[in-house]
């Protein structure tokens, strides 16, 4: 099962949609590809969170840089099409916006790519370019990071996951151009907040009784109260809707998910990145059977 996930994993980061999983119809088997994609994201989007208020831990950040713009969500189904957002005034191509596809040179572009602001059309295209795409500048310097005081320090635990060698999402950590997107977005390390807010169990209402969460006191049947799966569920429907936000910060959503796709397609160790993903959704689902079962000893 984790060789399977694994691949479906891979499949999903290189824009394929040749899924497998044993027994199962292709219906099923899209589906489930689909959902372990979105955890992943999910888990980069804490990872990220953290890694930003580490670096930038004032939230009025002036956004000097102009960095990458909105481009294609390749690992997603190509009919979610993201509309063309207007280019920055400051970004190098001057006159008037294309009208055709800079690839194919015929149909109207809907996406830009991140790295060259190079118009496409589609995922196709999008291949295409990046076959021929020219070497990354060298990164930009950046000023030294301000000192986190003691009190904001993460925690041992948080601290020996950030740092472990063998964990593969180490490279966020090194990446300048993730640096230059949270410069170029004060309020994107916020988005990532919320949603990975939306993946914990809801706070109790003041003057509540300990323990009971708050949908409970509202009336809701206890078959609805908080389990991880609903918190998964509630952190992919706050992804989705951040994506889809207008303006600056449904833009800076766009450009980090896209920037972290392009990230994990490079990097060496991805199939060990999608290993890791499957661990922490074990022992997810170990510490809620525990819980279960702590419960119906009572």
């Amino acid at each position: 099962m984790m060789q399977s996930l694994g691949s479906c994993f891979s499949g999903a980061v290189n824009g394929s949609t040749k899924f497998f999983l044993p027994g199962a119809s292709s219906d099923l088997q899209l589906h489930s590809c689909f959902n372990f994609f979105l955890f992943f994201i999910l888990y980069l989007v804490f990872y990220s969170y953290r890694f930003a208020h580490s670096i930038f831990p004032c939230s009025n950040i002036a956004a000097p840089f102009s960095a990458m713009v909105s481009g294609a969500l390749e690992a997603e189904n190509e009919a979610k099409d993201v509309p063309v957002t207007e280019p920055i005034p400051t970004e190098p191509p001057q006159g008037a916006k294309p009208a055709t596809c800079g690839v194919c040179n015929t149909n109207p572009p809907k996406y830009k790519c991140p790295r060259c602001y190079m118009p496409y059309c589609s995922v196709v295209c999008n291949k295409k370019h990046r076959e021929n795409h020219p070497p990354d500048p060298d990164p930009v310097a950046l000023p030294a990071p301000a000192v986190v005081p003691a009190s904001q320090a993460p925690t041992d635990t948080q601290s020996s996951t950030e740092h472990d060698p063998d964990n593969p999402f180490r490279l966020l950590e090194q990446s300048d151009k993730l640096k230059v997107l949270f410069l170029k977005y004060p309020s994107l390390p916020e988005q990532l907040r919320r949603i990975h807010e939306a993946t914990l169990p809801p706070k109790p209402s003041p003057g509540s009784k300990p323990g009971i969460p708050e949908s409970l006191m509202q009336g809701v049947s206890k078959k609805e109260t908080w389990n991880h799966d609903m918190g998964i569920k509630n952190g992919k429907a706050a992804l989705r809707r951040a994506k889809s936000a207008d303006g600056e910060e449904g833009e800076g959503v766009r450009e980090y998910y896209e920037l972290v796709l392009h990230m994990m397609n490079e990097a060496s160790d991805r199939e060990r990145a999608s290993q890791f993903v499957q661990q922490q959704l074990a022992q997810e689902d170990t510490k809620l059977i525990e819980r279960l079962l702590a419960q119906e000893k009572r």
